[in-house]
Parts: structure tokens; sequence; C-alpha cells
């Protein structure tokens, strides 16, 4: 699930989900075992370390979506929330020694109820859900053409077909 203003965190945390389960697949005959475990949010201090660089006074209009942003991670990191490290630790060990070919793990109550928000919320909901929480909507009525990104990741922008 992506965020807000983690573009290329997303990116490439979405190209290793993606080259473990390709993996998973390609290396099952060799009986070698590919794991995705998906914990949730840690508390850390992950918003300072990797969002650091959004926080650009070029870019004056991202400051409200920054801010919201940052207060997320803030209550996250506070240690009230998130998925607590130990169990992750204990998930990952567990998803490799349980010799199941199970893909997909799901490690911490913070990130089962993320993954069922996906499972059970249409792109709408949950893309309105996010808007919300960090203050996205659009203040104009009248929105620019929409990029249309095809599966493989190369955006398409209307003109294109035209």
């Amino acid at each position: 699930m992506a965020l807000p203003l983690g573009t290329l965190y997303h990116r490439t945390k979405f190209a290793v989900e993606c080259l473990s389960e390709t993996s998973h697949y390609e290396h099952e005959p060799l009986c070698i075992q590919m794991k995705i475990v998906e914990p949730g949010m840690n508390p850390s201090d992950f918003a300072a370390q990797s969002f650091g660089f959004v926080q650009s006074e070029n870019v004056p209009g991202h400051a409200p979506i920054i801010q919201a942003l940052m207060r997320t991670f803030t209550r996250l990191g506070s240690g009230d929330a998130g998925s607590d490290p130990n169990l992750v630790s204990e998930v990952i060990w567990a998803a490799e020694a349980n010799g199941t070919p199970t893909l997909r793990t799901i490690a911490g109550a913070e990130a089962d109820s993320l993954m069922a928000a996906r499972k059970t919320r249409d792109d709408e909901t949950l893309v309105e859900g996010l808007k919300a929480q960090f203050g996205l909507a659009c203040a104009s009525r009248e929105l620019t053409p929409a990029m249309i990104t095809f599966p493989f990741g190369f955006p398409v922008y209307p003109a294109t077909f035209g």
C-alpha cells in the first residue's frame, strides 16, 4: 500500500515485492522457496530519515500534505501504534522455518488492518480515505487530464492518444 510523497520508497518496495514473487515461481522447480513478509509500520524515526527530502520550500503546495504525513508518522513513531518489531522478527523466523509454500505472510495487527482495508475496499473508497487522512482534496473543481499508467508502469498521457 502506498502513501503520499513516498514515490521513490514505494516504487522500490513494490519492485522488491515483484522480484520476490517472480522468484517464487521461478525457483519452485529448484525446491527453493521465496517468502514475502509484510509488516505494517514500525515505531521508528522512519519519517525523518526517509521523507526529509520532500520538505522543500520550492514546492509550497505540498506543505499541508507533508504536515499531515508527518503527523501520521509521528503518531506511529511514538510507540503507540504500528507493529512491534519483535513480533515482526518472530514472524520472519517462523515464515522461514515453517516449510510451507506460503508466499505472503502478514506481520502484526497494524499490517492486518492495512491489508484488510486494501482487500475489502474498492480503489475509490480507499483513495478517498487516504485523501481525507492527508488532506489531499483538489482545491479546484477543474482537474487536469488523467495520467494513465499501464501495469508495466509507463505513464501515458491522454494527448498521446490524439
